[in-house]
């Protein structure tokens, strides 16, 4: 059964009583660099999460991405963006280090998703991905603080991308659903991949959040096919490519 917010703090304090002297071995400044790192601990040693980690967030950028950090200071004209990060140079084409991350991806059947860089940042990548033959999936395209246009959608699909759309977005009022339909619909939904992206103290659970979405999709006209196809076949076919659906 998933905790309350309430429960959770109870359970932190009292772990701080058994174990007050304890430590973290896994380097961290910041939270959600924390949850990264025990999801990779989880495939390696700590010492390997340590040695690995600095460079992916320097060369992916996820909550500190510049476009992220924009849409998040949007109300504030003063806010200083430059010491976030971007994928891309000053004349919009990508940095050596994006195109490293490509290029072993593609050596080695992985797949990357753009994360929170802008949609101009992430239609590049998705470019250079495609001249690699590197499988990407466009994050959260609905998302205003990415914001790709249905137009960048459509093209990353025929370039071989995915677009990704998340209940989150229209869980927490950003994105009506009926928007993410229009969105799917002028996609193909053989080219979307469906998910939560829950996990916050203020969302429902990921298994709760999956059935509220196919239950609004399916008012918004969506056959069962069609969202087996992008809850199911998708990411089977993201995960094992070289499986038949």
């Amino acid at each position: 059964m998933r905790k309350t917010p309430e429960q959770v703090r109870a359970i932190v304090e009292e772990l701080k009583v058994l174990y007050p002297d304890s430590l973290c071995s896994l380097q961290y400044e910041k939270d959600y660099e924390l949850l990264f790192a025990v999801r990779l601990a989880a495939q390696c040693t700590d010492e390997r999460v340590n040695k690995v980690t600095p460079a992916l967030y320097a060369r992916f950028p996820t909550l500190e991405a510049q476009s992220y950090q924009r849409y998040q200071h949007r109300n504030d004209p003063e806010a200083g963006l430059s010491r976030f990060l971007t994928v891309c140079d000053e004349e919009g084409k990508l940095l050596p280090q994006a195109l490293e991350v490509l290029d072993i991806a593609a050596r080695h059947h992985m797949v990357v998703g753009t994360g929170h860089v802008g949609a101009e940042e992430g239609m590049a990548l998705v470019r250079a991905a495609a001249e690699r033959n590197c499988t990407i999936v466009l994050t959260h395209a609905d998302n205003p603080a990415d914001c790709y246009s249905v137009e960048q959608q459509e093209e990353a699909a025929a370039l071989g991308a995915y677009v990704e759309h998340c209940f989150f977005t229209t869980f927490h009022g950003r994105t009506p659903i009926e928007e993410i339909a229009r969105q799917i619909r002028a996609v193909g939904c053989d080219r979307v991949l469906l998910t939560t992206d829950f996990g916050q103290l203020n969302s429902p659970g990921s298994d709760e959040g999956m059935e509220e979405y196919a239950r609004q999709l399916r008012a918004q006209g969506f056959s069962r096919e069609e969202l087996e196809t992008m809850m199911c076949r998708v990411p089977r076919r993201l995960l094992h490519p070289t499986e038949q659906d």
